[in-house]
């Protein structure tokens, strides 16, 4: 009877690391992703120092959200189109219509590109 209540005890236990360890892990690389940053760095950070890296990320990451950044924020065409396509895959299509605007005013030589993503955008919105 006390061997099954241990084995009750120390399967509980395990649960919760492994539910504390997830939890922490999918909220700190989802965190990532929306402020503009792969989730490699956190997956990383979490093979070395476990469910700890969710507090080493809070204080590492960045301060902003990719959909709180302006447009005029990007230095260059790469970096506003992966923003963009970030964007778009979070939902954010005012953003990321607002970003590829930017780039076509910016870089004309991304332009025709850039028209055909918010081509694309717009459509997804009227199927919505």
């Amino acid at each position: 009877m006390l061997d099954d209540t241990v084995s009750i005890v120390g399967l509980l236990c395990v649960g919760f690391f492994v539910a504390i360890y997830a939890g922490s892990a999918a909220w700190a690389v989802g965190d990532a992703q929306k402020r503009g940053h792969s989730g490699g760095l956190v997956v990383l950070l979490f093979w070395l120092l476990g469910p700890l890296s969710a507090v080493v990320w809070l204080v590492i990451r960045p301060r902003e959200r990719l959909v709180e950044r302006q447009p005029t924020d990007y230095r260059d065409a790469e970096h506003a189109m992966d923003a963009a396509t970030r964007l778009e895959g979070f939902g954010d299509w005012d953003e990321a219509v607002a970003v590829l605007t930017y780039t076509v005013e910016e870089w004309p030589e991304h332009g025709e590109y850039a028209r055909q993503c918010i081509k694309a955008i717009d459509a997804k919105r009227n199927l919505a």
